[in-house]
């Protein structure tokens, strides 16, 4: 997804196959099969899309908070990219006592 206005994003989509799937022509409906039901899926969700970015533009939106249980991949991906943005590297850090360390051995 590409905002380009606070009313228009850009959603774009790459498919990807592997090996002769990707360009055997005994495969072809199957890789027609895929495309097809994503672009099935995503239409089904166009609506919610649609009224999110309305929501989004709107006076009273004050900002959105990750769903834990939706959204953990995501939401750990953007620490991650925080964490390296501000220069303390993507690796968490943990503080292990000496104690911890020496009983570990």
């Amino acid at each position: 997804l590409e905002p380009e206005t606070p009313d228009r994003t850009k959603e774009t989509f790459h498919f990807y196959f592997v090996d002769e799937a990707a360009t055997s022509p005994a495969y072809e409906a199957g890789r027609k099969g895929a495309i097809d039901l994503w672009v099935h899926t995503n239409r089904e969700d166009m609506g919610v899309v649609e009224r999110m970015q309305v929501g989004r533009h709107s006076p009273g939106y004050v900002g959105a908070r990750f769903s834990p249980h939706h959204e953990p991949t995501t939401h750990e991906f953007q620490r991650r990219v925080a964490r390296l943005l501000a220069g303390r590297g993507a690796a968490r850090k943990t503080k292990v006592s000496r104690a911890k360390q020496l009983r570990r051995r």
